[in-house]
């Protein structure tokens, strides 16, 4: 949550010495239990509550406050005393920055999560007030110029309190999983064409899925390694279109609907010192669907570096099927 302040609030902010960076970001792979997308971009609800005597109006420097891409929000007014929850679309934040350094070249290290995010989320305010608001003796016939040089205008800043959020990072070491980049790339298909919106296929029809899951090259090479040896659990999805459930069987998946592919599964011998290569899962089934109607399928793959927990991350598009 982030509150409207005054020009003077939440300076102390600015001389935080906490340091939000920290290498565990890097190895926090497959430790937190919850189900993400793995897209570059994550949605995010941001309260924002007035509490200046007078309306404010919101925007930031690129230009759209929140929404989304079909309905975007340049702007946004706040009246006084009244708390607003806004959408809006950031990045994941980098796990890793690179760091150039002249006499050995390039190196990493883990990123400010916090300064990240406050960045990502900071907007601009201003407001109109009339300092002879309350002046009832005032001119009811002054010019114009008269009454806009007894109007101040009032700005600031409106972000998430760093120290706060340093705190929540620290007490919830799953949060930077849920706003950071994903460990890997989910990618589903099933032989659409890359022209048409959907597969048609007909009643009865098997129709092949496939998954590929990529690890990202930012996961350190040990954590990787670990799950190119132990596995990573790829899993298939299907379901009607904007329908409810039903107890009919609508499909049936052929082979096997889950399974721990690792390097030595689904690569060949070839492949092997390709690093590329080793870095990519594959798992594939096949579906008949047996009613006709609008099908989705889609892929996760589940990573785990702890007994009993599953970090789930879903491919960010699903793949649309119409059987006719």
């Amino acid at each position: 949550n982030m509150a409207s302040s005054d020009n003077n609030n939440n300076n102390n902010d600015d001389n935080d010495d906490d340091d939000g960076g920290d290498a565990s970001i890097l190895n926090r792979v497959g430790m937190d239990q919850g189900v993400h997308v793995a897209s570059n971009e994550i949605v995010a609800l941001m309260a924002v509550a007035n509490e200046t005597n007078s309306t404010i109006l919101l925007s930031n420097r690129k230009g759209r406050v929140g929404g989304f891409s079909g309905s975007p929000m340049p702007t946004i007014r706040v009246t006084s005393g009244v708390s607003v929850k806004i959408p809006v679309v950031i990045p994941r934040i980098p796990r890793r920055i690179l760091e150039e350094k002249e006499e050995e070249g390039s190196s990493s290290s883990s990123i400010d999560v916090a300064a990240e995010l406050v960045a990502n989320t900071a907007l601009q305010w201003k407001s109109v007030v009339d300092d002879n608001n309350n002046n009832n003796d005032a001119d009811a016939t002054a010019s114009s110029s008269s009454i806009a040089s007894n109007l101040k205008v009032r700005q600031g800043r409106v972000r998430i309190p760093s120290k706060c959020l340093r705190e929540i990072i620290s007490e919830h070491q799953s949060f930077c999983s849920r706003i950071c980049q994903s460990p890997v790339a989910v990618k589903v298909s099933i032989g659409r064409p890359a022209t048409d919106p959907e597969l048609l296929v007909s009643k009865g029809q098997a129709v092949t899925a496939q998954v590929e899951a990529t690890i990202e090259e930012w996961v350190p090479s040990h954590v990787r390694d670990n799950l190119r040896r132990d596995g990573i659990v790829l899993e298939f999805c299907c379901a009607r279109k904007n329908a409810a459930g039903t107890l009919k069987r609508e499909y049936v998946w052929c082979g096997l609907l889950r399974r721990t592919v690792n390097a030595t599964s689904s690569s060949s011998s070839s492949d092997q010192n390709n690093n590329n290569n080793n870095n990519k899962l594959q798992h594939q089934a096949r579906v008949i669907f047996l009613t006709e109607g609008a099908f989705v399928v889609s892929a996760c793959a589940k990573l785990s570096t702890q007994e009993g927990v599953e970090e789930t991350w879903w491919a960010q598009f699903a793949e649309n099927v119409l059987v006719q």
